[in-house]
């Protein structure tokens, strides 16, 4: 069976490469549809019937949100549709978030490209897969978790990340299209179990963690 893939990169050459390795390693795949920008991500979920989406996490073209908002997008618009993230950004709280949205594969660009090939298969038989680069962020989480970390939703994370690189609350806000009363909202609620105090100190905490990069 084919295995129809979805590949959104904001980075031509990225997604080139990427669908020449998806080819060389991978008898059984094509790639139906490629995208540069969250909209045409999301866009292209409709027309082109795939079967896994192997997609950046920070693709910042286009108007529509990336991150984890993106990722959260896709699962709304087609739930059983499983996504591999395939990124250069691996912050431990982000890998954390990507998994509690139901991300069955994230992997490092810096991995291998045979780990690629894993991925998809592991993650067509329906198995979770975290590349090598990947794992120990993974763990640390996990780990952090385990040891009573203040536990943060995912939309909480995607604040802290976007106010960390920088962004006012309203800005934020449009970015998500949330309303600014819900940005401030979970804003204050992350800081709370953080501990945070301004948004000095979420700059601070951004940077020490690895969200902003």
């Amino acid at each position: 069976m084919t295995i129809r893939i979805l590949l959104a990169d904001d980075h031509d050459l990225i997604l080139t490469g990427v669908e020449y390795a998806l080819n060389q390693l991978n008898d059984d795949v094509q790639v139906v549809a490629r995208a540069a920008t969250p909209d045409q991500l999301l866009a292209a979920l409709a027309p082109h019937r795939c079967d896994l989406v192997i997609t950046d996490f920070l693709m910042p073209g286009g108007d529509g949100a990336d991150g984890l908002a993106m990722l959260n997008a896709i699962r709304q618009a087609v739930p059983a549709l499983p996504i591999v993230v395939l990124t250069r950004y691996v912050a431990p709280l982000a890998v954390q978030a990507m998994r509690d949205l139901g991300v069955m594969g994230i992997l490092s660009k810096q991995d291998p490209l045979e780990q690629l090939a894993e991925a998809v298969r592991a993650v067509m038989a329906g198995h979770r897969y975290l590349g090598s680069a990947v794992r120990s962020m993974a763990s640390e989480a996990s780990a952090a978790r385990a040891g009573g970390a203040p536990v943060l939703s995912w939309r909480e994370v995607e604040i802290l990340r976007l106010v960390g690189a920088g962004r006012t609350t309203t800005e934020v806000a449009r970015h998500l299209r949330r309303t600014v009363q819900t940005a401030s909202t979970q804003k204050r609620s992350a800081m709370r179990k953080l501990g945070l105090r301004s948004d000095v100190e979420i700059y601070r905490y951004a940077f020490e963690c690895g969200l902003v990069v």
